[in-house]
């Protein structure tokens, strides 16, 4: 019986971090469908400087996700904990309660890794904040986009090492 609990909380854990938004698709990189194929906009830059930031990045979706996955797997365990104390439907009930309970507890805003880029454009000093890691950017030219929405994107102008 302590193994079983002990594993559902395991796993309940592991799933329950899983659901963490990662921010990737806030990248300079990352483009809409409607983007791809069409034209923008693009200039050069030199950077100047890259400093780490972070970005706070909505985390709604994950913290639905992570409430469902508690709930289900609360119920799960409350069952076979009910089952053997003969209470399976409350244990189950309990247990998902407690499981939904629990996984609504991730944050709706998490705080992710990015950079601040300054950099010098048409004789002024300026500065961004992208989502990105600081190896995926150098000082010197960098291409920076222009979406229609008005964005400007400076394109990472450097690859980070690869891990192995």
């Amino acid at each position: 019986m302590k193994k079983l609990i002990l594993s559902s909380a395991v796993v309940a854990t592991v799933l329950l971090t899983g659901c963490q938004s990662t921010g990737e698709q806030y990248g300079a990189n990352v483009y809409d469908a409607s983007e791809v194929n069409s034209t923008q906009e693009a200039t050069t830059v030199n950077i100047i400087a890259v400093m780490p930031a972070k970005v706070k990045v909505d985390n709604t979706k994950g913290q639905k996700n992570a409430s469902k996955a508690g709930a289900l797997i609360g119920a799960i365990a409350g069952g076979f904990i009910g089952d053997n104390s003969g209470e399976a439907g409350v244990g189950a009930a309990i247990g998902g309660i407690a499981g939904g309970v629990t996984g609504s507890m991730v944050d709706k805003e998490i705080l992710i890794d990015g950079v601040s880029l300054t950099y010098a454009h048409d004789g002024k000093t300026l500065n961004a904040i992208q989502v990105a890691k600081a190896c995926q950017f150098k000082p010197g030219i960098a291409v920076m986009v222009s979406t229609d929405s008005g964005d400007a994107r400076l394109q990472p102008n450097t690859t980070c090492p690869v891990e192995k």
